[in-house]
């Protein structure tokens, strides 16, 4: 669940910091589109860097029928 809302923080602090960008270039600073930015990027990579990797289980069973019949094969 971590991982998801890191990818939408990360993409929300990214608009926020070009918006700052922008508005700078109109020669109107809003520091606070600067401060949200950088706020919701480091949260994001907190929780990226926070999130437990997937255990390794078995492997998915999506070509189960294809490797029994190469399994046959191998054996006749």
């Amino acid at each position: 669940m971590r991982k998801p809302l890191g990818s939408f923080l990360f993409f929300v602090g990214l608009t926020l910091l070009v918006l700052f960008v922008f508005s700078d270039i109109a020669e109107q600073p809003q520091f606070g589109l600067f401060a949200g930015g950088a706020v919701c990027l480091i949260l994001a990579v907190a929780l990226w860097l926070t999130s437990p990797r997937p255990a390794p289980g078995e492997p998915p069973a999506r070509f189960r029928t294809v490797k029994k019949l190469m399994q046959r094969k191998k054996k006749a």
